[in-house]
């Protein structure tokens, strides 16, 4: 009777233990959002290094701050504003040079990497067997992303749908969504 005993309880262990649990934990969701994105993130812009109109002088207080800073050089000459990128400044182009009407020029630069923050909340709705997962991404301005375009760093918050199948759990539409 004590090894029936033993060896249903064993049994009772060995099974409960070993089944796999459907439930979303936050482990499971930053696994799933990070399968449908590559991190980091690399966002650009378009600095404009040639440019010839009147509103042009609205631009001097950005780009002097990046001329301070060693990431570009730059001269006014009443409505023309023509920049050069430094070798520091150089290291965030991420793109060709683009010609604009009359004497425009665009360069895009990066203005900020997102990497993935963390799971901050999980609210199942059962009956529809989906879950609504709060999450961050963490962004990083560079000097581009700061003067020209006013981002700062700091966590972004984030949602996501997941919808519960045979197999497990997937996220519904893409990351950037």
């Amino acid at each position: 009777m004590k090894q029936f005993l033993i060896l249903s309880v064993t049994c009772l262990i060995v099974l409960l233990t070993s089944c796999k649990s459907n439930e979303l934990t936050r482990e499971k969701a930053k696994e799933v959002i990070l399968s449908k994105t590559t991190f980091p993130i690399y966002q650009k812009g378009e600095f404009q290094t040639s440019s010839y109109n009147a509103l042009v002088s609205l631009d001097v207080p950005k780009f002097e701050k990046l001329q301070q800073a060693g990431y570009i050089t730059y001269t006014l000459d009443g409505w023309s504003l023509t920049a050069e990128l430094t070798d520091k400044g150089k290291q965030f182009i991420l793109g060709v040079e683009r010609k604009g009407y009359y004497a425009d020029k665009f360069v895009p630069v990066k203005t900020c990497t997102l990497e993935f923050g963390e799971v901050t909340g999980i609210l199942n709705i059962p009956e529809q067997n989906k879950a609504e997962v709060n999450y961050t991404v963490k962004r990083t301005s560079t000097p581009f992303g700061q003067y020209l375009f006013n981002l700062s760093d700091g966590e972004m918050p984030h949602k996501a749908t997941f919808k519960k199948y045979d197999d497990g759990w997937r996220m519904e539409g893409n990351i950037n969504d």
